[in-house]
């Protein structure tokens, strides 16, 4: 997965890779088929816990599965926008704060006038 050989074109940056090679042959084969199965590649902390734990064999399956279906922190989607998108919808004197405190209150607004016309 280094040099983007592998079937499923999923890459894995050289520092994270450096660290895996440590593991045993079907510790990389697990680490490799949950990679494929979760779409995601483990980051350099995780790659370095699973060395620690191979090399004092503590390494299972399960937590290679469950440490690459928690969401790291990098891939949580986020939205945003330019403020020169918005600014035409704000006074000029409200800050980003203020914009952004207002468009979550506005935001559950909407959710709560939604969910009373469901429970109609």
């Amino acid at each position: 997965m280094v040099d983007g050989r592998h079937e499923s074109e999923i890459k894995i940056a050289f520092n994270p890779a450096v660290e895996l090679s440590f593991l045993t042959v079907d510790e990389q084969y697990d680490l490799a088929d949950a990679i494929v199965a979760n779409d995601r590649t483990p980051s350099l902390a995780q790659c370095q816990e699973f060395k620690r734990l191979s090399h004092d064999g503590e390494l299972t399956t399960e937590f290679i599965q469950e440490t690459l279906e928690a969401e790291k922190p990098n891939q949580k989607e986020k939205l945003s926008f330019k403020m020169s998108e918005i600014d035409k919808y704000f006074p000029k004197d409200f800050t980003p704060n203020r914009k952004k405190d207002l468009i979550i209150h506005l935001l559950e607004n909407w959710a709560r006038k939604k969910s009373r016309e469901q429970e109609r």
